[in-house]
């Protein structure tokens, strides 16, 4: 399994069954995405490295779970709020979004139909199960156990046939899937992780976060207030500054930035609706001194704006 370069968040994405995806770079250099999945008919299996640090903010098609394995990462490694040791794993629930924050990192991410594993789980325990638990997990496992878990997504892969040249996209079949299911399901049992957890979607700050980000996509750049988030998730600003250091390392405004920036580049690398100019896209994702947004968007990507738009115009005429 090797995983192969992508142009864009969006690009990672594609074909993937979820709802809504977000990445803010958080610290400067090159983001370096890769990638590589395995499509089942119930399932699918991701393996995903980046090296700027940033977060991911995903929600799921609502009949999906999710085991994700952060295998290795700079720093810390943090899931809703949660730091990471090596040996833990999270079981995320499609119904609500989460929140990876990291650098460096490369993560293992296996999602599969609740209502499938559900039935495969009380096969295998032979008692019966309505469904599986509701919301996020956490779950400490240790290195032994996780190992296993790769091993697991490891044989899918060895399984797979090829979906594209590219060596990103591989298919499994019904019987392969099966197995795969089976296995993980018995990987379930046999560490008690229906009944031996934490939950994740307790933290206080990462809800206060959560409603604040629904304001920041809401709200037009030139009407968005510190003021009015605050109003949104209902804490002061001392409590607002301080959720937002805890989920992702930034203050509000910082984020904000960020996640502006983040955008204004994600626009200039789509080579499908490449934007007309910098200054259209600068202004349509608030940034109104174009001397300012250059020299701050130089400074996270390493390159002007304008050279990253020659680049992507470049590869389009090449297509």
């Amino acid at each position: 399994m090797q995983l192969r370069p992508i142009k864009s968040f969006a690009q990672h994405f594609t074909n993937a069954p979820v709802r809504e995806t977000e990445l803010v770079q958080l610290g400067p250099g090159d983001i370096n995405l890769k990638d590589c999945w395995i499509y089942g008919e119930n399932s699918f299996v991701n393996t995903a490295s980046s090296e700027a640090r940033s977060s991911w903010t995903v929600l799921g098609r609502q009949d999906l779970m999710a085991l994700i394995l952060p295998l290795s990462w700079d720093g810390d490694y943090r899931v809703n709020g949660w730091y990471s040791d090596p040996g833990d794993v999270y079981l995320l629930d499609g119904e609500y979004e989460y929140c990876n924050v990291g650098q460096d990192r490369k993560v293992l991410f296996i999602a599969f139909e609740r209502r499938r594993m559900t039935r495969e789980v009380a096969s295998l325990s032979r008692r019966t199960y309505d469904e599986l638990p509701k919301g996020h997990s956490k779950f400490q496992i240790g290195l032994a156990a996780a190992e296993n878990l790769s091993k697991i997504a490891g044989r899918a892969f060895q399984n797979a046939s090829p979906l594209d040249q590219g060596g990103r996209r591989f298919g499994i079949s019904r019987g392969v899937e099966s197995e795969f299911f089976a296995q993980i399901a018995q990987w379930i049992l046999s560490l008690n992780l229906l009944s031996d957890c934490t939950h994740v979607l307790d933290k206080a700050a990462f809800k206060n976060v959560r409603l604040a980000r629904g304001a920041i996509t809401r709200i037009p750049a030139d009407q968005l207030t510190i003021s009015t988030l605050c109003r949104v998730a209902g804490v002061g600003r001392s409590q607002l500054h301080e959720n937002f250091v805890e989920i992702f390392g930034e203050s509000p405004w910082q984020y904000i930035l960020k996640r502006r920036l983040t955008s204004v580049r994600e626009h200039l690398l789509d080579v499908v609706s490449t934007p007309r100019s910098v200054k259209d896209t600068a202004l349509m994702h608030g940034f109104f001194s174009g001397g300012h947004f250059a020299k701050e968007y130089q400074s996270m990507f390493g390159e002007l704006p304008s050279e990253t738009l020659k680049k992507t115009l470049t590869e389009k005429s090449q297509l």
